[in-house]
C-alpha cells in the first residue's frame, strides 16, 4: 500500500512466468527418467548395488536438468 501511495509500481515483485515453470518441471522429470534408465543400465552391467546406481543417476541427471533450466531461464530473461 505504501508503494501505491508513493506512486511506485508494485509489479516489480511479480516475476512469475508460468511458461518457465513448465520448462523447469519438464526438464526435471526428463532428467529423473534418464537417471532411472541409466541407473538400471549401471546396475545390470556393473557391480554397483541397486540403490547406489539408481539414486546416484537420479540425483545427477535431475540436478543437471535443473542447472540447464536455470541457464535457459537466465537466457530468456536477458532477451526480455
Amino acid at each position: 500500500m505504501t508503494m501505491l501511495e508513493k506512486g511506485a509500481d508494485p509489479g516489480v515483485f511479480n516475476d512469475h512466468k508460468p511458461g518457465l515453470a513448465a520448462i523447469r518441471y519438464g526438464l526435471l522429470l526428463i532428467g529423473v527418467a534418464a537417471g532411472i534408465l541409466l541407473g538400471n543400465i549401471l546396475e545390470a552391467t556393473t557391480n554397483l548395488e541397486e540403490e547406489v546406481s539408481y539414486f546416484s543417476m537420479i540425483f545427477l541427471f535431475g540436478g543437471m536438468a535443473l542447472v540447464i533450466s536455470y541457464f535457459l531461464e537466465k537466457h530468456q530473461s536477458k532477451k526480455q
